[in-house]
């Protein structure tokens, strides 16, 4: 009886991060604000607009971002690290 081997790549995909709210809608540079969502402990950047903010994982569905020096209004995205 023959033996078959079947090799592969496995590539674990976490689950894209929801976000479901800001604790505020307003901020000032260096205001921290919060982020309530789903699937976020895999983010690994916070955006406000296009600026790359420094953030703290609270819990699975929270996190912190700190407003960047100079803000500018716009959206909050949040993304994922990608294995």
């Amino acid at each position: 009886m023959a033996t078959t081997f079947y090799t592969g790549t496995f590539r674990f995909s976490p689950p894209k991060p929801f976000l479901i709210g800001l604790l505020s809608s307003t901020g000032h540079a260096k205001d921290i604000i919060g982020i309530t969502g789903q699937n976020l402990d895999y983010v690994n950047t916070v955006f406000l607009e296009n600026d790359i903010c420094e953030f703290q994982k609270v819990s699975q569905n929270n996190l912190s971002f700190t407003v960047p020096d100079n803000p500018n209004t716009g959206y909050v995205e949040i993304t994922n690290q990608t294995f």
